[in-house]
């Protein structure tokens, strides 16, 4: 379908997860994570609670859509979606095959 969702979780407690939701031939660059209805939204969550970003860099450092790999780096803040509390990311990383 063109979009790629890459989604790490851990199974502690409470479960978290992020969810980083992009278009499969995205290409090399810096892209803005402060729109959740933009071209690249990431999610997290954390046991009930869920947050999008609203501000933040996901960085593009490889895409070949030869062999379907991509790496890339981010960091973001949050907000929850049904509540007031805040999340902040920094130093993520991934090295995946989609």
């Amino acid at each position: 379908m063109g979009t790629v969702q890459a989604v790490g979780t851990s199974l502690s407690s409470p479960t978290t997860s992020m969810t980083l939701t992009f278009s499969e031939d995205i290409a090399p660059g810096n892209y803005d994570l402060g729109n959740l209805f933009g071209a690249v939204t990431m999610a997290y969550t954390e046991g009930s609670q869920f947050f999008f970003s609203d501000a933040g860099t996901l960085t593009i450092i490889a895409n070949n859509t030869g062999t379907d790999e991509i790496q890339g780096t981010f960091s973001f803040s949050g907000s929850e979606l049904l509540g007031s509390g805040t999340i902040e990311v920094t130093n993520g990383s991934f090295d995946i095959g989609y």
